[in-house]
This record gives C-alpha cells, structure tokens and sequence, in this order.
C-alpha cells in the first residue's frame, strides 16, 4: 500500500488492484476471489452458522475464501473465526472446527445457551418461570392498553341497538325530532358523497401538463369515505322513531328511504355537474350530462337494494329490529354504494382518450378508481358486521346460553393446539424442503384449528 502521507487521493480502481494484488499476489485473476458471508439472526444464527463452518472446515474449503462478511448474530461467530484464524492460523483452525478434536469452550457455551431467553428448559425451571412471569407481565401491559379500545368498539355497537331500540319504543322524549335530525345529517353526507365521488374520478380530474391530478387520500378520506359512512351509520338509528310505521305501513312508507337515497344521488351528480370548471388546457370536456341517464339507473339499482334490505328486515319481529339494524344496517348500506357503483360502470358512456397520440384509456382508470372505492366501504361495512356480530349476537349466545358451553373447551383448547401443531409442522425441515405431502397435511390441520380459536 503507498504512504499515507502521499498528499495525492487515489482512485477507487487503483485501491482495490492494491487489494487484489495483497490478496491474491500481483497479476492474479479478480474471479478467483471469494468470500464466505455469515448471516444474522441472534444467538441461534451463530449456532446454525457454526454448524457451516464446521461442514466447511471438515472438508477443507475454509482456505478458498478471500474475505469474510458478517452481519448481526453472524458477528458472533465470525469474530470468533477470525481470531482463532489469527491464533493457529486456517489449517489449525479446519482442525479445530472439523477434527476428532474436543469441541472449543466458547463452543460448547454457544450450543448450551443456543435457547437464550430460557436456557435451563424444563416445567420446574426457574428461566421457564421468569419466561412465564415476563410474558404475563408484558401482556397485561399491553391490554391496559388496548383492551379499552376494543370496550370502546363493543360499546359503539351495544349503544347503536339501544339507540334504536329506544327511538323505536319511543322511550326517549323528542324521539321523532333526533331522527330527523340523523336523517338530515345522513342525507348531508350522502349528497355529499355522491357530488365528491361524481367530480373525483380520474377522467373529470384538472390535469397538468397532461398528468391528472388525483385525488389525495386525504381528501378520499374526507369528501368521499367519511361521507358514505356518515349516511350508512346515521341512518340506522335516524329511522328508528318511524320503524314501526314503516315495518307494518304499505308500499309508499316502505319506499320512502329508497326514494330518498335516489333523490339524494341524483341532486349530487347535477350539483357536480353544474359546478364543474368550464373545459381549458388543464381540465378536459367531462361527460356529465350524456351520463345522467346511467346515473340515474344506477341510483335506481343502489335504491332497490336498500328496499331488499327493507323487506327483508319487515319480515322479522320488531323484538329483532335493534340487533338487526346495529349489525347489519350499516353494512347493508354500504353494499347499496356496490351495486350502484357496478351498474354505473357497465351502463356509462367512457370518456375519450387523453389524446390522440395517447393510450391511456380513461375508462379503465375510471373503473378500476370506482373499484377500489367501493372496495374500501365494501370493507368497512363488512368489518362492522363481523365485529358488532361479535359484540352483541355470538356473545350473548355464548355467554347466557347454557348449551354451547362444551364449545367454549373447543376454543381454548384450539389456541395451544395450533401452537404445538405449528411447531411440530415448522420444524420438519427435511419435509418442508423435499416437499412431502405430510407437511401440507399438517399446514391444512394448522389452518383450521387458527380458525376454530
């Protein structure tokens, strides 16, 4: 190597042919050089990596390598290689690893504390002990977090059906005026909805320079999600106080919410449209009015939706009702968004192109923009379901209903069961790498005892 009081910097190219030639000798081929990388993992990385090593020495390869690269649980072990490379040089130390030879000290502690956060194993252990007392501890923590999050939830779907069951019965004085107060708000948040999503979608956004401009997910957030799930969980209990007349009414009370929900959509989509920017370089002619009429049908299909869900629930007692509104109202709701959303795309004229010279069709984006839309209501509805169905219908029946006790075994005995099966399945190395079909056997039983707990 030069001074290191040469005043001139050298180059990159020119360090690494001085390294070569220290290496491998002067005029050798850079191909011939190898290196043996150790990779990380903690303390087990260092023991699976030792077993390597100790293949490698055993069949004599340990001298091939030109350089050594190690990383995190790798740097234990390879720390120790190169000093013990540094003390008996690379033939002593293949005899050391891969000789008759007894294993080194700081081997034989590396393999005996391999299992590092219990390393005396076994039920009477004190290490198992701390394990149990630090896992109980460190639990408990986190639920003094969380679980008054996951009361908070429970709590949101009990106060739904109480709301409802209240307004219903007329058990709360001013019930008729806070449900057309909901129903205001809802109705707000859907005309709200219905204008944002008409002016949102890719083929009517300003466009710069010939980009469009999307919509931010904040501002989806704001003027497109929040709105919809505004409509969905205000209406629930907003129709409550007026239930009963539209449970045991005729055909015109029954439609009064569909016919809502369609005048609503409807006055959106032309608000939108009479505010749309005037067509200029940045904001392309938009197809508002030649696709009213498949708004308008597709507003008729979201409204038919609404009046299954009607009919549906009409047909049940009004001891029902609550429950049924709390956990499926909101969801049902959404799902009127899905069906409009569907017929809108397949009866909408598509729009142009962005030029002449351009292939990007605008229909497409349009689809795949009003997809992903109606997938995340579609989402939040679902989840709501299955959560409020937790909450209020399978805990009760769990709870107060003697006969399903046995299924309680079932489940708690299902967590530990998936956790040996997983251990048992994960360690049959040999299987997982050849393939065998025991092992897809063992995954399929895994899967269905996570579902069952």
């Amino acid at each position: 190597m030069p001074d290191c009081d040469h005043a001139a910097p050298i180059t990159w190219e020119d360090a690494f042919a001085q390294e070569q030639a220290a290496v491998l000798g002067p005029g050798e081929d850079a191909s011939r050089l190898e290196a043996l990388c150790v990779s990380g993992g903690g303390i087990r990385s260092a023991a699976y990596c030792l077993g390597v090593l100790q293949a490698l020495a055993q069949a004599g390869q340990l001298s091939r390598f030109h350089y050594l690269s190690t990383v995190s649980g790798g740097g234990y072990i390879g720390a120790w290689l190169q000093t013990l490379i540094g003390r008996v040089g690379v033939s002593g130390a293949e005899r050391r690893l891969g000789g008759p030879e007894a294993a080194a000290p700081e081997l034989r502690r590396l393999r005996r504390y391999t299992n590092w956060i219990t390393p005396k194993v076994g039920a009477l252990s004190l290490d198992t002990w701390t394990g149990v007392a630090i896992y109980l501890r460190n639990v408990l923590l986190n639920w003094l977090v969380y679980a008054p999050m996951f009361l908070l939830g429970a709590l949101a779907a009990v106060f739904m059906r109480t709301v409802f069951y209240l307004l219903q019965d007329a058990r709360l004085p001013g019930g008729h005026v806070l449900g057309g107060v909901l129903l205001a708000a809802a109705t707000a948040g859907l005309l709200l909805a219905a204008a944002g999503g008409t002016h949102s979608i890719p083929s009517r956004r300003p466009r710069d320079n010939g980009e469009i401009d999307y919509l931010s997910e904040r501002g989806a957030l704001l003027t497109l999600l929040a709105p919809s799930l505004a409509w969905a969980f205000l209406v629930p209990p907003g129709i409550a106080p007026f239930w009963i007349w539209m449970h045991d009414g005729g055909l015109a009370t029954r439609l009064a919410l569909p016919a809502l929900f369609m005048a609503t959509c409807i006055l959106g989509y032309v608000l939108a449209a009479l505010m749309a920017p005037r067509p200029g370089p940045d904001q392309p002619a938009a197809s508002y009015w030649p696709n009213l009429p498949a708004w308008c049908g597709a507003s008729l299909a979201g409204a038919a939706t609404i009046w299954a869900g009607l009919e549906i629930a009409r047909r049940l007692s009004l001891d029902v009702s609550p429950e049924l509104m709390a956990v499926a109202g909101p969801g049902w709701l959404l799902l009127s968004y899905a069906a409009m959303s569907a017929v809108h795309a397949g009866l909408r004229i598509a729009p142009p192109r962005l030029g002449p010279d351009e292939n990007r069709d605008l229909g497409d984006l349009d689809s795949e923009w009003m997809a992903r839309l109606t997938a995340q209501r579609l989402r939040a509805g679902v989840l709501w379901a299955l959560f409020a169905f937790g909450a209020l219908t399978l805990s009760r029946t769990l709870v107060f209903n003697a006969t399903v006790y046995p299924a309680w075994v079932g489940v708690l005995v299902a967590g530990p069961l998936a956790a040996w099966v997983g251990k048992q399945a994960y360690t049959q190395v040999d299987a997982l790498i050849s393939g065998k079909p025991g092992l897809l056997k063992w995954e399929l039983v895994l899967q269905v005892l996570s579902a069952v707990f």
